[in-house]
């Protein structure tokens, strides 16, 4: 099996999943309960939080377990639009955002909220600082543009934004770092948003743990109501060993950081060398500043879905659009937010690699890419 879907979901390690069976057996207790169980695991749940917290020196923020990003995202965009609802009621995104931001916006819009989306630059694949600048006004409260595109690996201009932002200190800035959780991102990135949300199964946990982090200065509306466990953010009892497991993973990830990093450019590079030198049949979807764990390009004369199947066939996994669009969308919405073409953006196809991907993976996909692409010449 050659596994290019890494931004779908990575493959938690035999040692993720060994931490998780001794973990489990420690701290069962429920964290609410008040004996010696239940103090174990409320000890061991503040750890968590605390190992989090400090593996991306946010000392000045808080953190909020969560089931993944996607809770993450609704918790902050409903909670901070409903909590400074009274500065005013516009809010500002883009339109290549991952579905649980841009659907959360449009719920919001039903609500009476007022949102502008962004496009994305053809070139660069993320914001232009123009067009957010022309879309700030007085009764703005909250932004949400991710670190790191699900689509296409363009990294958003943080710096910029957070910069622009200085003239604005009642905006809320968010940021979906979904794929961005040490993937080669300066580390002083982590602290120019106001809040950030994660989900564990991105960088080697599990499936269902996420979690948001937020200024200590700021507050949120809760999107569920109960015990009051998390603040009252998100009341429901925690998963401990699961919280313990999601903070393990991001240590080990931080520590794998820079030997992966290294990797995957180098895989990237070998097949982005081949994709330039076949031009008449691919387009690359390359933009200045991209994450090297993600790869896009489109078909100029083959079905993207056609070319997955086949290569699923072969043992090789790659995605067509993301995971959490691909059963919905006929295009891509992020190449078509860039401008692309419907034809292209209906064809293109996703590589995310990971740090277990090797350079003779990269070598044996393209030389089944290009079988595949004579097969498909011969038959038509």
């Amino acid at each position: 099996m050659i596994y290019f879907d890494h931004a779908s979901t990575t493959i938690s390690s035999s040692a993720v999943l060994s931490y998780y069976q001794e973990v489990s057996k420690e701290y069962f207790g429920n964290s609410g309960s008040l004996h010696k169980a239940g103090f174990l695991s409320t000890n061991a749940l503040e750890k968590a939080r605390r190992d989090i917290i400090n593996s991306f020196s946010l000392k000045d923020y808080s953190c909020v377990f969560t089931s993944g990003a996607t809770e993450a995202n609704n918790l902050a965009i409903h909670g901070f639009s409903y909590r400074y609802q009274a500065r005013g009621k516009h809010l500002i995104t883009s339109l290549g955002e991952h579905p649980s931001v841009l659907e959360t916006f449009r719920h919001l819009e039903k609500e009476g909220f007022d949102v502008t989306y962004l496009p994305l630059d053809s070139k660069t694949g993320a914001i232009r600082l123009t067009d957010l600048k022309d879309a700030l006004r007085e009764d703005t409260i909250f932004i949400s543009i991710m670190a790191i595109n699900n689509e296409t690996g363009a990294i958003s201009p943080l710096e910029e934004i957070r910069e622009l932002l200085s003239s604005y200190p009642k905006i809320i800035f968010h940021s979906d770092f979904t794929q961005a959780a040490f993937k080669g991102l300066p580390h002083s990135f982590y602290s120019l948003p106001d809040a950030l949300s994660f989900s564990a199964h991105k960088f080697g946990g599990q499936k269902g743990h996420g979690f948001l982090l937020f200024r200590k200065k700021l507050f949120l509306e809760p999107l569920q109501y109960g015990g009051g466990q998390e603040f009252s953010y998100r009341s429901g009892t925690v998963d401990v060993p699961g919280a313990l497991t999601t903070a393990y993973a991001l240590k080990l990830a931080k520590e794998y950081e820079q030997e992966g990093y290294q990797n995957v450019r180098k895989i990237r590079s070998f097949i982005v060398s081949y994709l330039l030198s076949h031009q008449e049949e691919y387009v690359l979807h390359e933009g200045e500043k991209n994450c090297p764990y993600l790869l896009n390009f489109s078909f100029q004369k083959k079905k993207s879905s056609v070319i997955a199947e086949a290569l699923s066939g072969k043992g090789i996994y790659v995605s067509t659009v993301s995971a959490c669009s691909s059963k919905k969308e006929e295009a891509s919405t992020v190449l078509l937010a860039m401008g692309i073409d419907k034809e292209l953006a209906k064809n293109s196809l996703r590589l995310s690699f990971g740090k277990e991907n090797t350079l003779d993976e990269a070598q044996f996909f393209i030389e089944t890419l290009e079988k595949l692409r004579k097969e498909l010449i011969n038959r038509s």
